[in-house]
C-alpha cells in the first residue's frame, strides 16, 4: 500500500505507542524522497495502529491502518 523503504525503527520491536521509523521512497521524479514517523496509538484487538508521518515540503500525515481477519491466513487492510 506504500512504497516505503524503512531504515530504522526504535525502539525495535512490534507496535508500540512512541515507536518510531525512519525511512524513504522514490516517487516523484525519481528523487528519493525521506519519510519519518511515530506510532501514536496501537489497538491490538482491533488490529489497527495511528501514526504521523513527516513528509517533505513541512507535511505531517495523520495516518490509520487497520486489518480486519478474513479467515486464518487472510485479511482485509484498510488504510486511511
Amino acid at each position: 500500500f506504500w512504497d516505503l523503504t524503512v531504515e530504522r525503527v526504535e525502539p525495535a520491536g512490534p507496535a508500540v505507542v512512541g515507536q518510531k521509523f525512519f525511512g524513504w521512497t522514490r516517487r516523484a521524479l525519481g528523487w528519493r524522497w525521506r519519510i519519518d514517523g511515530e506510532i501514536l496509538e496501537v489497538d491490538a484487538e482491533r488490529h489497527a495502529i495511528r501514526f504521523h508521518t513527516s513528509l517533505p515540503l513541512g507535511i505531517i500525515a495523520d495516518n490509520r491502518i487497520v486489518c480486519t481477519p478474513i479467515d486464518g491466513r487472510s485479511c482485509t487492510l484498510q488504510y486511511g
